[in-house]
């Protein structure tokens, strides 16, 4: 009822349900009083519902308690650091709902610098998320190679030295490739991009990575284009971007068939339809998180759609210009 807009009457049903001693009711109830949504706006009904939801064996209701005694996570480091040591304990016991809840309050590196051992951090959320869990096991490497690629660079005053350098980031990408190989295999099309972003930065370390020789395989441009082949929207764009360059810029002179293929490529993503059953909207979930979750991906590749549009126009622009100027016979 809450996702239909009927936000009155699903609070009164969780209520009731609730009353009967449901986890699941009682976590959704919380919430809404967490939000105000449906219901009054109340921090200590919410921490009650979250308590006794827990305490029945809801583990987003343990995220939801963990994110209201840190106090939250966003711009304010502190509170962000101070709810990561909150639900600590949760992601020890392997407590997925946690384990996301901490990857997004380490978004920022000011969260981060206050924790002792903010890699390890990382990775204990990562070890969290369910092995078939593949748009979790995404989340996970993405913000593992983000964590690496934030690691100040040595040589400046304050930085690390290369070997502890050298040795933060095999860490990090040691985890974040297990976890964005598993991610391609379980349908997370975008993961072969951030493969390719850390052969790419990484790629002298690629000796020392347990998955160093797989991923050492495709350069970053294959990595793309396999992302494209596999269905991700943004590399399908991006690719057919890169052809079309290639032809505006190409010195001599292209086929027919080489055109009609960029073109095919430029609309089919540009021609391409969000998926209007895709939702990251927070009541979508079985059991409501207190915050809305990062998105795991954008379901909408604007600026990607908009580059492969720019660019047909310029190569449409230009071939018709070359085609009047060709001699007729």
């Amino acid at each position: 009822m809450v996702a239909e807009g009927f936000t009155a009457a699903g609070a009164k049903v969780y209520l009731a349900v609730a009353s009967s001693g449901d986890a699941t009711a009682k976590n959704n109830l919380g919430v809404l009083h967490y939000r105000g949504v449906g219901v009054s706006t109340d921090l200590e009904a919410a921490r009650g519902l979250f308590t006794q939801a827990a305490a029945l064996g809801s583990s987003q209701a343990v995220a939801n308690l963990a994110l209201i005694r840190g106090g939250g996570c966003g711009l304010d480091s502190a509170r962000s650091a101070q709810t990561v040591g909150q639900l600590e304990t949760a992601v020890a016991d392997g407590n997925a709902a946690a384990a996301k809840q901490t990857i997004d309050c380490l978004y920022f590196n000011a969260a981060k610098n206050r924790l002792e051992d903010p890699d390890g951090a990382m990775i204990a959320a990562s070890l969290a998320i369910a092995s078939g869990d593949g748009p979790g096991r995404f989340k996970s490497g993405r913000a593992l190679v983000n964590a690496a690629r934030s690691i100040q660079l040595p040589g400046y005053r304050g930085s690390p030295t290369q070997q502890e350098y050298d040795n933060r980031v095999v860490r990090l990408i040691d985890r974040a490739s297990l976890d964005l190989f598993a991610a391609t295999e379980l349908g997370q099309p975008q993961a072969y991009e951030w493969l390719g972003v850390a052969r790419h930065q990484f790629n002298k370390l690629l000796p020392r990575l347990q998955l160093g020789d797989r991923l050492g395989k495709k350069t970053f441009e294959e990595w793309m284009q396999a992302g494209a082949v596999n269905g991700d929207w943004a590399m399908i764009c991006r690719t057919a971007s890169f052809a079309m360059e290639d032809l505006l810029h190409r010195v001599g002179r292209y086929s027919r068939s080489e055109f009609n293929a960029v073109v095919a490529r430029a609309h089919a993503c540009i021609d391409r339809q969000e998926d209007s059953a895709a939702s990251l909207e927070w009541y979508d979930a079985v059991e409501y998180p207190a915050v809305k979750p990062h998105p795991v991906a954008s379901s909408y590749p604007t600026f990607d759609i908009g580059r492969a549009a720019d660019a047909l126009r310029r190569l449409l622009f230009q071939d018709a210009a070359a085609r009047l100027k060709e001699p007729t016979s």
